[in-house]
């Protein structure tokens, strides 16, 4: 299975088990579609991946036992002991097909666009502010902006709220100002430590809250403060309360309040604004040295020590600190007369700040005053310019004599015309909306418009590439959007101001096509429920199979009549309009009985008229007897029992239109397994019972636009299965790479994506042995491959991961690939 994903970077965001919080090691995800094909959306492949059954001998490809219809319908499996291959060719003579079959010539799909529904009608609550995912709990929280807090299942048929804490009796919550902020603690949930139940909190401590409209110079005391919640029943006693930070607040605007902890670091990063008032009004927001407000917090809640922190050397002017340390890499730390807990300033109104573990990559939404918004980007030491700037435009203030920080711009504006209060939100990470992986997801409160911004992460900076609407007018009343939030299942939340507001999910509408919409009316297979393929279409197999989370998988093609292959020795071919590509994917749901499978999609590739390729999923419906187009990407969670009579629960990735063209791009030479090194082996021919080199019987029936002799199986290259023992170890990992990897890390328009993973490139050229991740090392040692030392490989690590921020690849896959992982390890060893 291959992806893109934003420039070319790889392996960056490396989580390990074990470490505190989470380190990161180098190098990004995939290159991302608008490097190399100017596509935005990401992807699951739909040419080739698949799992050769153990009991399947290598390096014969061979089609797999027909599940319905007529023995051999398909193809047969080889025999116990395999004969040398048939010098003959596998088939005598293979009628041509209609060109495109009964596909259409260019398919499309048109989308509506997307609506907000709701979650559900009876779940609702007053002003939420922002949602969050309890880690390891499926619950989602909910903060109220006057003090409380609720989960929920969000999986739950008619889900309901349960409260775990509630605050209000000393909440100031009105207006832009209450509860606020929530991050867990990154031990949250683990058994053994001291923080398995620790949640921090920011809101507007009053004695006396007020429910009446606010008026600007109402004081309260700015608070974050530490909790501890029960974990049995996700409440929380306001007894457990350690207060961090209490400081004079002399007006409830601009509160900021967002917070997370850093997975690389452990420390916990807090926004805050500027007191409130027009014009910087307090006069803090270029000021370290007063009171922590107009910027960014970094703090060492775990008062860790040592050489990593120390206590705070000051305290706020009109506020009080205790509980936590100052990290001592903060970037002013040892400036005479400032607050160290500073690691930006030069903010406004930093309602919503996220951050992005693949990236790595902090996202802060400010809200402007009366000319501009801005979306900024995290860094250590960033002077965001507020109040000499807006945005781009000169503020309100002066240049002070002597800057502080790094003078730093927005990555975004928005005038006033088409955002007013931008509410940040997150980069998408989710499988639900592939077309979305790797944006960051924001909103506004005034006009209710959704946004999802493309970007590219470049060696110092982050560039906007596009910025398209998702939603315009939301509920179509000024005043809404207060947050959004996402869940782990891929699921986007809007959630809007108002007493029993109800939570909105973000979904897609239905779109039109012209594409068929049944499996059988599609022209591959003469008999569908039997699974008897169409008169024209020849079966093939692959060498070295793309992993699909243990699915298995029978291809086939088909070629106009009048028409050749254009052959290669190496690197794709080129196929003439009209050709088809079709793929059948299956799945044994009791391991103890692999015989016994479910048919789950089969997918067909089409080369369009004019050059381009489309392709579309049929997704099988519950009898088999036929399958349905699946025209948006969907999930779901199968049931399969091991090997050990256990249940293993397992999310299965059934992708759209839209998802294909990711991979199946001009780039990639469209078709990813059909090519010289990958056809070069043996395949049973059901038809004839021949066992014959692909390459041989392909030539011979005239497909390819060159003869290739007699006997072209030793006058090629071919890449080796994992089970292939009359292979090294090296040649099946390295063929492993060619077939899952090299899509995104291969030479691209000249350009390379990080490591070089063709089989073909020597393995000292690859860039893959102790060579430092994308952005070095964040543990000493450590190496895109390190020889004998497969603790500090991140390959190793990413590959064996099913983290959904870890893994590689990061969306689509499930499971990792046990026999890979083993063989991998097993190489690293030996290097």
């Amino acid at each position: 299975m291959k992806y893109v994903e934003r420039e070319f970077e790889c392996w960056r965001g490396w989580f390990r088990p074990g470490r505190r919080g989470a380190l990161w090691a180098g190098a990004a995800l995939f290159a991302f579609a608008v490097a190399c094909n100017r596509v935005d959306t990401t992807t699951l492949d739909i040419e080739d991946r698949s799992e050769v059954l153990p009991s399947l001998p290598e390096p014969v490809v061979s089609e797999p036992r027909p599940s319905r219809g007529e023995p051999g319908a398909i193809g047969q499996e080889p025999d116990v002991d395999e004969p040398a291959p048939d010098v003959a060719p596998g088939l005598d003579a293979l009628p041509r097909a209609a060109p495109f079959l009964r596909m259409p010539a260019n398919g499309s799909v048109t989308s509506n666009g997307w609506q907000a529904v709701p979650v559900a009608p009876e779940l609702t609550f007053d002003s939420p502010v922002l949602l969050v995912e309890a880690p390891g709990t499926g619950q989602l929280f909910v903060l109220e902006r006057e003090g409380r807090i609720f989960s929920f299942d969000a999986q739950a048929p008619s889900p309901e709220k349960h409260l775990v804490l509630d605050l209000s009796d000393v909440t100031q919550g009105l207006s832009d100002c209450g509860l606020l902020g929530l991050a867990f603690h990154p031990d949250f949930g683990r058994d053994g430590s001291p923080n398995r139940g620790s949640i921090f909190v920011q809101y507007q401590h009053s004695e006396s809250p007020v429910r009446t409209p606010v008026v600007s110079d109402m004081l309260t005391h700015w608070r974050l403060v530490k909790l501890t919640v029960d974990l049995p029943t996700l409440t929380v006693d306001k007894s457990t309360m350690v207060v961090l930070i209490d400081q004079l607040d002399q007006n409830p605007l601009h509160s900021g309040g967002s917070m997370f902890f850093h997975p690389r670091d452990g420390f916990l990063y807090v926004t805050v604004g500027d007191e409130g008032g027009a014009r910087c009004r307090f006069q803090n927001c270029q000021r370290i040295d007063g009171d922590l407000f107009s910027g960014v917090l970094r703090l060492d809640v775990d008062m860790l020590g040592g050489s990593t922190s120390h206590p705070a050397p000051r305290q706020p002017a009109t506020g009080s600190t205790a509980n936590y340390f100052i990290p001592s890499d903060n970037p002013f730390v040892g400036k005479p007369g400032v607050l160290e807990e500073f690691y930006a300033l030069g903010l406004r109104s930093p309602h919503r700040m996220s951050y992005d573990p693949v990236d790595d990559v902090a996202w802060i939404g400010d809200v402007g005053q009366g000319q501009r918004d801005e979306l900024d980007v995290l860094s250590p030491g960033a002077n965001y310019e507020w109040n000499v700037f807006e945005a781009f435009r000169p503020g309100p203030g002066v240049e002070p004599i002597e800057r502080i920080g790094v003078w730093t711009d927005p990555v975004l504006e928005l005038p006033r015309a088409e955002a007013r209060a931008v509410i940040g939100g997150g980069v998408y990470r989710g499988q639900r909306f592939p077309e979305l992986w790797g944006k960051y997801i924001f909103g506004d409160f005034y006009f209710g418009n959704v946004w999802a911004l493309s970007y590219e992460k470049t060696e110092r900076n982050v560039e906007v590439v596009d910025r398209v609407p998702l939603i315009e007018g939301f509920l179509g009343r000024i005043s809404t959007i207060t947050s959004l939030g996402f869940d782990s299942d891929g699921n986007v939340y809007i959630l809007s101001l108002g007493e029993g507001s109800t939570l909105y999910r973000l979904e897609r509408t239905t779109p039109s096509t012209n594409l068929p919409s049944l499996l059988s009316a599609t022209g591959a297979f003469q008999n569908t429920p039997a699974l008897s393929p169409a008169r024209g279409l020849l079966p093939y197999g692959v060498q070295s199979a793309l992993w699909s989370d243990g699915a298995t998988k029978r291809r086939f093609m088909s070629l106009p009549e009048g028409t050749e292959i254009a052959f290669a020795d190496q690197g794709p071919w080129v196929f003439p309009e009209g050709t088809v590509f079709v793929k059948h994917f299956e799945m044994a749901m009791d391991e103890r009985r692999p015989e016994e499978v479910r048919r789950l999609e089969t997918r067909v590739l089409v080369a369009a008229e004019g050059g381009g390729y489309y392709g579309v999923s049929y997704r099988w419906n519950g009898d088999e007897a036929d399958a349905d187009a699946v025209l948006q990407s969907q999930v779901e969670e199968l049931d399969v029992i091991q090997s050990d009579g256990s249940t293993r629960h397992q999310k299965y990735f059934y992708p759209g239109p839209n998802d294909c063209l990711v991979c199946h791009n001009a780039d990639a030479g469209y078709v990813l397994g059909v090519r010289t090194d990958q056809l070069n082996g043996a395949f049973r021919y059901a038809a004839t019972g021949r066992r014959s080199n692909q390459l041989l019987t392909w030539s011979e029936l005239g497909l390819l636009d060159t003869s290739l002799g007699e006997d072209p199986g030793g006058d090629y290259g071919s890449l080796a299965s994992l089970d292939d023992e009359s292979r090294s170890v090296e040649d099946r990992v390295r063929s492993y790479w060619d077939s899952n990897c090299s899509m995104c890390h291969g030479v691209v328009d000249g350009l390379r994506a990080t490591w070089d993973a063709r089989y073909e490139t020597p393995l000292e050229d690859q860039g893959v042995l102790d060579v430092a991740p994308f952005g070095g090392a964040e543990v000493e040692g450590e190496a895109l491959i390190r020889p004998r030392d497969v603790d500090s490989s991140v390959m190793f690590q990413r590959d064996a991961s099913v983290d959904v921020v870890d893994r590689m690849p990061p969306i689509g896959r499930n499971r990792a690939d046990e026999r890979y992982i083993a063989l991998l390890e097993r190489w690293i060893a030996s290097l």
